[in-house]
């Protein structure tokens, strides 16, 4: 394996740690609002998707 094998796979794990960190976040707010869990879920959802599109477009931005 090369290093930038390596590199490039371990700034996709901090990606997907990072969106994870944001959609646990965005679900705890969430029900703290009162939201259901349904709705809470979608927001998770939505928080987890925007942060991971936000990651990987930085990581092509930076490593292209």
């Amino acid at each position: 394996m090369t290093t930038t094998f390596l590199t490039l796979l371990l700034l996709l794990t901090i990606a997907v740690l990072v969106s994870t960190a944001a959609a646990l976040i965005a679900y705890a707010l969430a029900r703290w609002e009162g939201a259901n869990r349904p709705s809470s879920l979608s927001r998770a959802g939505m928080a987890f998707a925007g942060s991971l599109t936000l990651c990987y477009g930085l990581i092509a931005l930076t490593r292209g």
